[in-house]
């Protein structure tokens, strides 16, 4: 059964069984797994679509502010103690590690069929 993802509704079920026999308790024990995993399917979906708009707006900030350095904004004796900015293609490497890393964690929770990690740790 289906929900509508932004208006879900938590029904309290009878706990008896509609048919005679025990099938029908197995039906509805189903269904109440069926239920739970399609609510768990919701979350994470809603979880990595906040992930991803956080991603892009902050991704748009950057994109309006990319003529600015956050250096230049820092005083003069804050930049002395912290020394010259490091190159741009440093930045990309460490980027890269940083990506690759969570990749390689995110496919070995795929092979050992953990559940995913929270999208604000890879953020």
């Amino acid at each position: 059964m289906l929900r509508n993802p932004l208006f879900t509704v938590h029904v309290k079920r009878p706990n008896t069984p509609l048919g005679n026999g025990s099938n029908g308790c197995a039906a509805h024990q189903r269904n109440l797994a069926v239920e739970a995993t399609i609510d768990n399917l919701y979350n994470n979906s809603r979880s990595g679509l906040r992930g991803v708009l956080i991603f892009l707006a902050a991704s748009a900030i950057a994109f309006y502010f990319n003529e600015r350095s956050l250096a230049g904004s820092l005083p003069d004796n804050v930049m002395e103690q912290l020394g010259s900015t490091p190159p741009v293609f440093l930045i990309n490497c460490v980027l890269g590690a940083s990506t690759l890393s969570a990749l390689i964690s995110i496919s070995g929770r795929i092979y050992f069929n953990r559940k995913p990690g929270k999208t604000l740790a890879y953020l």
